[in-house]
């Protein structure tokens, strides 16, 4: 696919989305091109954000992307040819890992450029292999990884999210580059239809986090991640949780920061938007689901705790309460909403099949057929409803006397 036709498409996708500023986004495109540097195109960039109060630095955002993504589907490899020239024997600053289901490390050396992109997984293979980024500006390189991954459909409203990880010999540089990506991917994906998430995170790895990864097939900012989950809930095992998608590891984790923001950099994490859980039925479905379960209204059961855990590589809440004088958990299959097993003083042992014991075991609230959660509530959205049992008592009191 030649220049002209790449040129011609991108064209075609600006127009459809801003038309009133074709013009000036193509200029400052061809400006890019024709310069061959990526800070003369970022100060050009500056410029204008400061006149339009800001809006075209989240068009710009979204046309280098559009771009990278025209240039992987047309087989072209104009996007990064922009970028070529890397300093002669730079040598390893900083790797950045891009996660989602495909998995790309990036080095990056002197100047922020990438020194050298590899594929992790088979998917992460296939993103770059039509792309040389050697050379690119990290931004850049990152803009083309994720608009490769959002035009392949490997990013949803349901799998919305980025890990971004970073390593770097020097701290300071690690985690500037760690919030200036997450910052510039949220903002781009946030002008999406998506509605993504960025997790952003600085990697202390060590060689035994990176004989993990190795071993595992997985990046460093992945093992790094499974590792911190392990250390902060010891009931979470290394062996499951290596079998969930970076977006079910996302689950967890917010699940367990409940202050994890932008603003926040607990560990070394920040966060920037929401992490879906739309696969998932809801919390107070789950509490449903359980309570079901034992047989028992909501005003019976107190000491209600609803959690999302990990058993055997599958997404399951966690559903702790008290009746009778002894203390239940319940496991509820996450997206299904299907009860897997336990009992009073018992938690299950899940083998991939609902658990048989108890008559409402592999059953759903009512005989409802849940497909995801109705609201948008994040993990750690908990409504004051899943523990505030008042509505259900004044329910309850009717039923009774419907009975009487």
């Amino acid at each position: 696919m030649n220049e002209e036709r790449l040129n011609a498409g991108l064209r075609a996708q600006i127009e459809a989305e801003t038309p009133d500023m074709l013009s000036e986004l193509m200029e400052d495109i061809n400006t890019l091109e024709a310069r061959g540097a990526h800070r003369a195109g970022r100060a050009e960039h500056a410029r204008r954000s400061r006149r339009r109060g800001g809006k075209v630095r989240k068009f710009l955002i979204r046309t280098a992307a559009a771009a990278a993504a025209l240039a992987i589907a047309f087989g072209a490899g104009h996007f990064t040819a922009v970028h070529r020239n890397l300093p002669g024997g730079a040598g390893v600053k900083a790797t950045v890992s891009l996660d989602v289901n495909p998995s790309v490390e990036l080095k990056i050396g002197d100047d922020k450029r990438v020194v050298s992109c590899e594929g992790l997984n088979s998917e992460g293979k296939e993103i770059l292999k039509k792309m040389d980024l050697t050379g690119a500006d990290v931004t850049a390189a990152s803009y083309a990884v994720v608009g490769a991954m959002v035009t392949r459909g490997y990013l949803s409203d349901a799998a919305n999210s980025v890990l971004v990880s970073v390593q770097a010999d020097e701290k300071e540089l690690g985690q500037e580059i760690e919030k200036g990506l997450s910052e510039d991917l949220n903002t781009y994906l946030e002008s999406s239809s998506i509605g993504a998430a960025i997790v952003g995170q600085y990697v202390q790895a060590d060689d035994d986090v990176r004989q993990f990864a190795d071993k595992n097939g997985i990046s460093d900012g992945k093992a790094w991640m499974i590792r911190q989950l392990v250390a902060g809930d010891k009931r979470l095992k290394e062996k499951s949780l290596l079998k969930l998608s970076t977006q079910e590891l996302l689950v967890l984790w917010t699940n367990r920061k409940t202050d994890a923001s932008a603003d926040s950099k607990e560990d070394g994490q920040i966060l920037f938007g929401k992490v879906s859980t739309k696969k998932y039925v809801s919390k107070q479905q789950a509490l449903a689901a359980a309570l079901n379960h034992v047989g028992i209204k909501r005003t019976q059961a107190s000491d209600v705790e609803v959690e999302y855990e990990c058993e055997d590589g599958v997404i399951v809440y966690e559903v702790n309460f008290t009746y009778g004088g002894r203390e239940y958990e319940i496991d509820i299959q996450a997206e299904t909403g299907t009860v897997l097993g336990g009992g009073p003083g018992e938690s299950s042992e899940f083998t991939g099949t609902p658990a048989a014991d108890g008559a409402a075991a592999g059953d759903t609230v009512s005989g409802q057929n849940f497909t995801g959660q109705d609201d948008d509530d994040g993990p750690d959205d908990d409504s004051d409803d899943l523990y505030d049992n008042e509505a259900d008592d004044a329910d309850d009191d009717a039923d009774d006397s419907d009975d009487d």
